[in-house]
């Protein structure tokens, strides 16, 4: 579904906070966005390379630029929109790929190993693999060669990060056992419910105040 019709089921299936049916399209957005996110970690727990089903395509019409810091000759990319973090190497980027794929591979690093690869390595030697550390702004390249000067990137990213006419894959994971994790054992709408619960409805309608009291003459 796209992320509006998203919102409008989750809207339509609340009870109605207050007499007149008042929901804040931010709020929903907001616990839309909770529930995603756990139900992202839960695969990533449980099916961590399913997670390409769920991520958003960047540079695909124009490649995202590769820059080079000046002071350290740093190659980095800035990244295209936020990312949920995840407890991976590559976090929230799932996929890098040159515009063009070929034998030319990305590989996820951590930023400790990309200073043990720039001390020196036998990686030195290898020409068609470059590692990739990220944090929350950008993407640092190791080993990426000068002619590469665009990338594509999957990213996986929030629900308030989606526009309103996109397409938003929501996994439905039910009664997953046999983990080391943790069961899983609600759907999208289990855990936005679960969220929504905790708020008490709220009777802002004042139901006196079109009202008149009369009195019937004895």
């Amino acid at each position: 579904m796209i992320k509006q019709e998203i919102r409008s089921l989750v809207r339509n299936t609340l009870p109605r906070v207050d007499k007149s049916g008042r929901w804040h399209d931010n709020y929903i957005n907001g616990v839309i966005e909770k529930s995603l996110a756990s139900l992202y970690h839960d695969v990533f727990m449980t099916a961590p390379l399913t997670l390409q089903n769920y991520t958003k395509g960047f540079g695909y019409t124009t490649p995202i630029p590769v820059q080079t810091e000046n002071s350290t000759g740093i190659k980095y990319c800035t990244l295209p929109e936020s990312i949920i973090p995840l407890e991976r190497k590559g976090s929230g980027v799932i996929r890098i790929s040159t515009p063009t794929q070929g034998a030319f591979m990305f590989y996820p690093t951590d930023f400790r190993e990309m200073d043990f690869l720039a001390n020196g390595s036998f990686v030195n030697s290898v020409s068609t693999k470059a590692g990739y550390a990220v944090n929350q702004t950008r993407v640092e390249f190791y080993n990426l060669p000068a002619s590469v000067t665009g990338v594509r990137m999957d990213l996986l990213i929030p629900f308030s990060k989606y526009d309103e006419n996109d397409e938003v894959k929501i996994p439905e994971l039910t009664n997953v056992t046999g983990t080391n994790y943790r069961q899983v054992a609600q759907t999208f709408m289990d855990r936005v419910m679960a969220i929504l619960g905790v708020v008490s409805p709220v009777d802002t309608k004042d139901d006196n105040a079109s009202s008149q009291i009369t009195q019937k003459d004895n």
